[in-house]
């Protein structure tokens, strides 16, 4: 019982690092992998192939909204790459401020910041490239809100094997 509250809450916990741009949905399944080596729950392979796919995609959509979104308000591969190492570095940079939220506004920040030096960089006007790296901006907070909707699940299935029977 008292593993199975500690797992909980550490799952809980990990599902938060969402705010801190961090690989949340990733460290959730490292601790339910713990979870199983310690005997606390037994899920079954469809579970465990759910969590990994979740995750997968998870991360997949993240960084393909934000390109997609860059790429039909007009950016360019050069403008939608750079709103991605942007949007990294952002959160790398932000990550320390207000106990880590700097890390959610950093990778926003980065992705359009990124996309707008790329289009600027390749001669595009301002009001275009202003448009793209709006395009990158709204992607990436479109990818990071559905990476949390597939955390919130695979937190959801981890408590449900965790608590059953």
């Amino acid at each position: 019982m008292l593993m199975d509250v500690g797992l909980s809450l550490l799952l809980m916990t990990a599902f938060g690092l969402h705010v801190v741009s961090l690989p949340a949905n990733w460290v959730m399944l490292v601790l339910f992998a713990f979870g199983a080596w310690a005997g606390i729950h037994a899920a079954g392979v469809g579970t465990w192939a759910v969590l990994v796919a979740a995750a997968g995609v998870g991360e997949g959509l993240e960084w393909w909204l934000q390109d997609r979104q860059a790429r039909r308000a007009g950016a360019s591969a050069k403008g939608s790459f750079l709103a991605m190492l942007g949007a990294f570095g952002g959160a790398l940079l932000g990550a320390p401020i207000a106990f880590g939220l700097g890390g959610l506004v950093g990778a926003v920040a980065g992705a359009y910041f990124g996309c707008l030096v790329g289009e600027l960089l390749q001669g595009v006007s301002w009001r275009l490239a202003h448009e793209a790296a709006f395009g990158a901006l709204s992607g990436r907070v479109g990818g990071m809100v559905a990476k949390m909707v597939l955390g919130a699940v695979m937190l959801a299935l981890m408590l449900g094997r965790i608590w059953e029977g």
